[in-house]
């Protein structure tokens, strides 16, 4: 879909509000391809600072709102910052004045920190067709990600599920893997399956999509 499919899609956005509803999954589809042209839009110099100045928070907090404000320019939303304490929520303002949100996008600088935990609870605990938490992870997303998602955010969102029967709309989760090891940057996809059935009889896990970003930067 590309971004003029997608402004005239977000015109009906009454149809994204049902969980079901495969329209919300397009969005994500969308607003990762509309993440990665974003991000290639980006030099090598602004990609080695984030790789060599990490311990700086401000600098990947930046770099990630000027994508955001990128994609909401591309498909005119508007972007609302600090809405419910969550980072960004980009708007479509109907006739009646009010933006509503259409994708809400939380993004923590580093995986490991306590906050995290709960900017997954707050996405959870918002309706909108399309949630996106952005984090960053310094060293090897690929070996790490199962301790990650099983000791911090699985639990949260399946036991949201479990209580509530689903969670409103797609949630996706996008991660930023920054290597000193082998100087690259990647970035790594994730969508929480409702569907999934582990042994127990429960439901619901972050399922790996794709690598939909890598950089090997130049020293």
């Amino acid at each position: 879909m590309s971004a003029t499919e997608m402004r005239k899609h977000i015109d009906s956005f009454r149809d994204f509000i049902s969980p079901k509803n495969d329209s919300s999954i397009a969005l994500w589809e969308t607003f990762k391809g509309l993440y990665v042209e974003e991000l290639k839009k980006s030099s090598n110099d602004k990609l080695k600072e984030i790789l060599t100045r990490f311990g700086e928070r401000s600098i990947r907090t930046e770099f990630n709102r000027e994508i955001i404000h990128g994609i909401a320019k591309n498909i005119e939303l508007g972007v609302n910052e600090e809405v419910l304490q969550i980072d960004f929520a980009l708007t479509k303002t109907p006739k009646s004045g009010y933006p509503i949100p259409i994708i809400f996008v939380e993004h923590e600088n580093d995986i490991s920190s306590e906050p995290t935990n709960h900017e997954i609870s707050k996405l959870c605990f918002t309706n909108a067709p399309l949630k996106v938490f952005i984090t960053w992870i310094s060293g090897d997303w690929e070996n790490e990600r199962k301790n990650s998602l099983d000791d911090f955010w699985w639990y949260m969102v399946a036991s949201y599920q479990e209580v509530y029967g689903d969670i409103p709309g797609t949630l996706g989760l996008i991660v930023g893997e920054v290597n000193s090891e082998n100087k690259t940057v990647k970035y790594f996809s994730e969508r929480w399956d409702e569907n999934h059935k582990w042994e127990d009889g429960s439901k619901g896990a972050f399922t790996f999509e794709e690598i939909i970003f890598e950089h090997k930067i130049e020293i």
